[in-house]
């Protein structure tokens, strides 16, 4: 009988146990958003964080309910002097390491391309600086299972020349050229990568481990003129302007960012703060200036940015 008492007691107990249990978790999984609302978050182990890689993040499963999306949008264009850059290689130059692949046609020198018609700068990275808690922590559904994308060597070139990809992300570096070559990549905080891919349509894939403030540099120890960007980011938003200089971030939870710019060669990152209306933002032409081979973010353009080091 007494055991039987006992036995009750214990179950009592355990019973108050995983009611408070309940409790916390309860209120562990309430957030308050921007606008000072409460709403129900789900917490995971193991995913992109608030505080690293394998710490806790809170996901949102009612966020198109709950939290309002917008976009950003603009044209990024030169003004002043230009002169078109000179290609690296001619097409038909005999003197070109292997000349019948790599002189089969132009390579151009895509340090700054700039459309002669419209004045649209191409190759702008515009993004959403990473590991902010508030991007983290709203990205839209739809955005979270980013898919495979690919980085092409055809006639001694990459191709795109720059490139946004998620931390995790497949990055396939397809070979187009009859002939080998060495890519490397030199991230400042994932792993360093390097690999032969030796012939046409052979593929080497990768990955970054963590998010970059910058976009890094990817090279070929084969071709030394070869050269790519890309920018790994723990987050969707971000986006490269095309030909005619224009850009598109879509679906951006509305709130307090910091958008960053960056074109080819820069040592830092610029950055502004924004605050997101659930109307978006549509910067319309921002101008900017040439210095040697690139943009001048500078103080004296559209962009009112500040430099930040990585």
């Amino acid at each position: 009988m007494t055991h039987s008492v006992y036995q009750q007691a214990a179950c009592l107990v355990a019973l108050a146990a995983l009611t408070v249990s309940a409790v916390v978790l309860q209120r562990s999984n309430r957030k308050t958003n921007h606008d000072g609302q409460q709403v129900t978050v789900q917490i995971k182990r193991g995913e992109a964080t608030e505080t690293g890689p394998l710490g806790l993040v809170a996901k949102n499963p009612i966020a198109e309910d709950s939290i309002q999306y917008a976009s950003i949008r603009g044209r990024i264009v030169l003004k002043g002097d230009w002169t078109p850059l000179a290609p690296l290689i001619r097409k038909g130059d005999t003197t070109a390491k292997d000349a019948e692949v790599c002189a089969c046609e132009d390579v151009p020198d895509e340090r700054l391309v700039v459309d002669p018609d419209t004045r649209g700068v191409r190759d702008v990275f515009v993004y959403l600086a990473p590991k902010q808690v508030h991007t983290l922590s709203y990205i839209h559904p739809t955005l979270n299972k980013p898919g495979p994308i690919e980085l092409h060597t055809k006639a001694c070139r990459y191709t795109p020349h720059a490139l946004i990809a998620q931390v995790g992300q497949q990055i396939n570096q397809v070979n187009d050229d009859a002939l080998g070559h060495h890519l490397a990549i030199r991230s400042p905080r994932s792993r360093q990568f390097s690999a032969v891919v030796p012939s046409q349509h052979e593929i080497s894939s990768f990955s970054f481990r963590e998010p970059e403030r910058c976009p890094i540099l990817v090279v070929c120890d084969f071709h030394t003129w070869m050269k790519a960007y890309i920018l790994p980011l723990d987050h969707p938003y971000g986006a490269v302007t095309n030909a005619n200089g224009e850009f598109l971030i879509d679906k951006i939870p509305v709130g307090a960012h910091k958008l960053a710019i960056w074109h080819n060669g820069e040592s830092a990152q610029r950055a502004m703060k924004i605050e997101l209306p659930v109307d978006g933002i549509d910067f319309g032409d921002l101008s900017v200036t040439a210095d040697k081979n690139a943009i001048a973010l500078t103080k004296d353009s559209d962009l009112k940015l500040q430099a930040i080091t990585p």
